[in-house]
């Protein structure tokens, strides 16, 4: 019946999705006020059950929950959470409650290092906002790509290092043909992709010379050389 068993049960509770959750959740706040996972977690159930039903009512007593929450971070410490994260969940209230307006203005404030540009771009479209949109959307389109490729290169410098080159290799054609879907079609105006391109390239290059490749590594590594150069 402790604190760790309270927890316990939100969890479940919000993983359950269901109203009846909505109790204990105000149970386990009438025992705890002011400790943070109690107040951030039943702020979660409150929004998770009150979109599914789009009860207004549990949506806003997921804003008060959220916003009290943001009182409490001095209290935990987690890489993950923070006001700015939790500006987040609180633009998915509003959203929730058809209010994109209040959504954008949330993530606006709360948009460090372009966190939430592909969320607000979306909602712009919803405000007729076509042109702030567009920006928004083409910023969170480049960090997304980006992000994805130096995934790809991230499990491609593992599986080098694992020695298990055939995965490697996977996954670098995965990313080559990614990239270049994206690259301009005119072959002399490169862009900033052709500098992914190159970095893929030497990497197959490398791949293939560890998989006794020899020919093929020389002629991609040529090619990764003549890219660059365009760049």
């Amino acid at each position: 019946n402790g604190l760790s068993s309270t927890l316990e049960r939100l969890q479940f509770c919000i993983d359950a999705k269901e109203r009846v959750g909505i109790q204990e959740a105000e149970n386990a706040l009438k025992r705890y006020p002011n400790i943070f996972w109690v107040v951030y977690h039943s702020a979660q159930l409150f929004y998770i059950v009150g979109s599914n039903e789009k009860d207004k009512e549990l949506l806003m007593r997921s804003l008060e929950l959220f916003r009290k929450s943001c009182t409490l971070l001095s209290e935990v410490y987690s890489p993950k959470i923070n006001e700015m994260t939790i500006g987040g969940d609180i633009a998915l209230v509003y959203i929730a409650m058809g209010e994109n307006e209040k959504a954008v203005e949330v993530m606006q404030k709360n948009n460090i290092g372009g966190m939430y540009d592909h969320y607000i771009g979306q909602r712009l479209v919803w405000c007729n906002r076509f042109n702030e949109a567009e920006d928004y959307l083409s910023h969170g389109f480049l960090k997304g790509i980006v992000s994805v490729l130096n995934t790809l290169f991230g499990y491609t410098f593992l599986y080098i290092r694992k020695k298990e080159y055939d995965s490697a290799e996977d996954i670098l054609s995965l990313a080559n043909k990614l990239v270049s879907e994206l690259c301009a079609s005119d072959a002399e105006t490169p862009n900033y992709f052709d500098r992914l391109i190159g970095i893929a390239l030497m990497l197959q290059s490398y791949v293939k010379f560890r998989q006794g490749k020899t020919e093929e590594a020389h002629s991609l590594l040529i090619l990764a050389q003549d890219t660059a150069a365009r760049f």
